[in-house]
């Protein structure tokens, strides 16, 4: 199924990509441009394993479209690292790499017009497409993960919630904003078919600037 899903929309998402390198919550009514990058950490949901996490990273641009002074639009094209550290459950690490889109509605809080600071929140549907896997060889090194037995689906899709502050308004904002990419789709490929499921928590800063 997961297959299905990544030929049907492999193209058209990653044309939308060129079109339109996105994220972020738009400043009042508008259009806004900026980039985004943090830190991940990021596990995986293994049947009824005790998993551990490790630490990585994402960074993408940015594309917030204001609809109303309290709703937007967020569209994102961020490369995101994601999987899981060697554990008590598991016996070798994993690293999953994936060009993430994420389609978001922004919901922002009032504040009066002299106010710099601006509360936010985000929630919607992210599709990953997976550019990148490898587990470890059990020497120190790694190898692909279809090698090494843990091969994955290349297709992703999840939702993602979150929320952030904006600092500034007119010419410049920066972003601060924690959110949690939560893995719907059993990334699992190999014949035990064993659920396996992406849990990412993402902490992030950057900047927004209005084009329109």
């Amino acid at each position: 199924m997961a297959d299905r899903l990544d030929r049907s929309l492999h193209r058209p998402v990653l044309a939308g990509l060129l079109l339109c390198l996105a994220s972020a919550p738009a400043v009042g009514q508008g259009v806004a441009l900026g980039f985004r990058g943090g830190l991940n950490s990021a596990t995986e949901s293994i049947a009824n394993l005790d998993t551990a996490s490790r630490t990585t990273f994402h960074a993408g641009g940015i594309l917030g479209i204001g609809v109303t002074e309290t709703f937007g639009v967020q569209l994102e094209a961020v490369y995101s690292r994601k999987g899981i550290a060697a554990g008590a459950g598991v016996a070798g690490a994993r690293e999953l790499s994936y060009v993430q889109i994420p389609v978001l509605a922004v919901g922002i809080v009032p504040t009066p017009p002299s106010a710099s600071i601006t509360p936010h929140f985000v929630a919607g549907p992210t599709f990953g497409f997976q550019v990148g896997c490898t587990v470890s060889d059990g020497g120190g090194g790694s190898v692909a993960c279809a090698d090494g037995g843990a091969a994955t689906h290349s297709f992703d899709f999840g939702l993602l919630v979150g929320a952030g502050l904006s600092i500034g308004k007119r010419s410049m904002a920066f972003l601060l904003d924690v959110a949690l990419d939560w893995g719907l789709t059993n990334i699992d490929n190999t014949a035990g078919n064993v659920s396996t499921r992406n849990r990412t928590l993402m902490a992030s800063a950057g900047f927004l600037f209005p084009i329109r």
